[in-house]
């Protein structure tokens, strides 16, 4: 039986982690360009989804 991890990968975390402190402080460019080298880099097809939203609501930010 094979045990499949199903974590988020860290290095996703801690990116969004940045994004949400970048949105924070105001800097959404900052915020945007944390999503977008996550979007550069991620080949799963659910992580890009949900990176692509978030960046998405960045986008629709004021």
């Amino acid at each position: 039986m094979k045990i499949k991890n199903t974590a988020t990968p860290l290095g996703c975390v801690l990116v969004s982690l940045g994004m949400y402190q970048h949105k924070r402080a105001g800097d959404l460019d900052s915020a945007r360009q944390e999503m977008r080298d996550v979007l550069a880099a991620e080949v799963v097809p659910h992580y890009r989804a949900v990176a692509q939203g978030q960046l998405n609501l960045l986008d629709d930010a004021p």
